[in-house]
């Protein structure tokens, strides 16, 4: 592997994994149900009640990136008794930092470093650019701080980077907890949610 390596941009990048540690969005505790919860839960609900009066409320925890975080929060809403629900939430842009290893004119040489780079860093990918150049990549991180530490690793073995900031479209998870009758009957999951440290929100479902 030479020491520097040409520029690259890529094309078909590969989703950056464990490399991303995002923060859930901050939820609050609501008065009022905050309306309307994801179509998903009000049809989860619904088949999950076998009452005259299916549930219309549920509650929801937070939208999450990191899959590190949302395990984190899946732990914590079965210490307080409740069973955790993830279902797929809107894509939200994050701003991230991504190790720049190159640039390539086209995308067979960006191939083949790539296939090299991914013994060192199995989150490498490239992405091509308007111009139709490929820009060779090593992970996206939410840190710059780990974004970093993953760059020396490269420096040490003669390989030239940068790091870089890009705004990427991710896909989040919505974690909700629980289905209700009424607002007054979520409130002691609501309570025992936020003693283990959440900050639940209610959601109407319909």
């Amino acid at each position: 592997m030479p020491a520097s390596l040409p520029s690259l941009s890529a094309v078909n990048p590969a989703t950056p994994g464990q490399a991303e540690a995002e923060k859930p969005a901050a939820a609050s505790l609501a008065a009022t149900p905050k309306a309307l919860g994801t179509p998903a839960a009000g049809e989860r609900c619904r088949k999950s009640d076998n009452s005259d009066e299916p549930a219309a409320f549920t509650i929801e925890v937070g939208q999450y990136v990191a899959k590190a975080a949302l395990a984190a929060a899946k732990r914590k809403i079965e210490k307080a008794g409740m069973v955790p629900v993830v279902e797929p939430g809107p894509k939200r842009k994050e701003m991230m930092t991504r190790i720049h290893l190159g640039q390539f004119a086209n995308q067979q040489a960006a191939k083949k470093t790539l296939d090299k780079l991914c013994a060192l860093n199995e989150e490498c990918f490239f992405l091509r650019d308007k111009a139709g150049n490929f820009h060779l990549y090593a992970g996206s991180y939410h840190d710059r701080k780990a974004a970093a530490q993953e760059q020396q690793r490269f420096t040490a073995r003669g390989i030239k980077s940068e790091l870089k900031q890009a705004e990427v479209l991710l896909p989040t998870f919505v974690l909700t907890a629980g289905c209700f009758n009424s607002p007054e009957a979520a409130r002691e999951k609501l309570t025992d949610l936020e003693r283990v440290g959440m900050k639940p929100v209610l959601q109407q479902l319909y």
